[in-house]
């Protein structure tokens, strides 16, 4: 079974994912704001400018947006033209002394409609425009959900066959708990703190996701906290860190970088048995990266791996995460795991804290 808890904060809604009563992933999202684009919302964009690298758009929002040269791979666009686009990246925010929203919203011209069963691409140039999604596997076409669920996806594509003529946004995307009932499996119980949330809750699945409300069970939680409730206020908590202890003894240093995401292991005093310590923290390391959704480029700096240990650790480190979206590079000259994973959308720190006016993200004290 699984569980959802979604609770007012901070301006916001923080929601959790508990799956047999163990918690694999956090999320925080604020308000929807009209000029404000989310990851993979569907919007208008008018060119600015055609340049070697970059086509530059007016998307009628407060930050333009990109796209690269090279995904038109047929005609250009030119100078005035307007195209329906998709947010395949959110402007970074600031990370220490660098900002990163220069370049905007990164967008891409080919869209994808995603459902539960099926990703559809209205704009591909090639017979099979539809792609079922694993939870479709074992399930015949004729499947009246999956029938019911094609039919809505294409009645959106009909719409974007509509030449654009205003700019701004045309469909918005799912928040992250609405993709998790949207996606879910089997019974889901959504556990909120307010009725006002409870109550935006039933209307979206309702009106979205109407053939799993009968697996949806909607329960109220007033009498406490939350999260305290669950036990996972001590989780938020420990995303926020940028340190995490091991159980046993030994810590994790986590801290994100403009460039990279860099993880160092503490032993804790232990000066011995070090294979034991580095397998605790990769196992915590694979919950921190999911959970604080880090995304990029991770450096991780395990204790005393020798070049002959490394390679027999690094089966270890591929069967730790396999089945997940992180790339395991390898190991580099310095001794260091080399992991990458697609980044979308800012960390959950990067959303949740602001910039320190004092030392700019650096984590010093101005002196007097």
């Amino acid at each position: 079974m699984q569980r959802i808890l979604i609770q007012p904060y901070s301006n916001g809604l923080r929601s959790a994912l508990l799956k047999s009563g163990v918690l694999t992933d956090l999320a925080f999202e604020r308000p929807i704001v009209d000029k404000q684009a989310k990851l993979d919302d569907v919007l208008c964009g008018r060119v600015l400018s055609v340049r070697r690298d970059f086509v530059w758009f007016d998307l009628g929002l407060n930050i333009e947006g990109v796209v690269k040269t090279s995904l038109f791979q047929h005609t250009k666009p030119t100078e005035g033209d307007y195209l329906w686009l998709q947010v395949a990246r959110l402007p970074w925010p600031e990370i220490g002394n660098i900002v990163h929203h220069e370049k905007g919203y990164r967008l891409t011209p080919h869209i994808t409609l995603a459902g539960r069963y099926w990703l559809h691409h209205p704009f591909a140039r090639r017979e099979s425009k539809w792609i079922h999604r694993s939870a479709a596997y074992g399930r015949s076409d004729e499947d009246p959900v999956l029938v019911e669920e094609k039919e809505e996806l294409y009645r959106h594509a009909i719409r974007l066959h509509v030449p654009p003529t205003k700019l701004g946004i045309f469909e918005r995307a799912l928040t992250q708990w609405q993709r998790w009932i949207r996606d879910a499996e089997d019974n889901v119980v959504i556990t909120c703190e307010t009725p006002a949330v409870a109550l935006l809750v039933k209307e979206w699945v309702n009106a979205h996701c109407s053939e799993k409300a009968h697996a949806v069970t909607l329960a109220l939680q007033t009498e406490s906290q939350l999260f305290e409730c669950f036990g996972i206020e001590d989780r938020w908590a420990e995303v926020l860190s940028p340190h995490v202890m091991l159980p046993g003894g030994g810590s994790l240093d986590i801290r994100e970088l403009a460039a990279a995401t860099l993880i160092d292991i503490n032993t804790g005093g232990q000066r011995d048995d070090f294979f034991q310590v580095n397998m605790k923290a990769l196992k915590s390391i694979v919950q921190q990266i999911r959970w604080r959704n880090i995304t990029g480029n991770i450096l991780v700096d395990f204790v005393r791996l020798s070049k002959t240990t490394q390679t027999d650790f690094l089966k270890h480190v591929v069967e730790a995460f396999h089945g997940t979206d992180v790339h395991v590079m390898g190991f580099c000259e310095l001794g260091l795991l080399q992991l990458q994973r697609t980044r979308h959308r800012p960390s959950l720190l990067m959303e949740l804290m602001p910039q320190c006016p004092t030392c700019h993200g650096d984590g010093l004290v101005g002196g007097s």
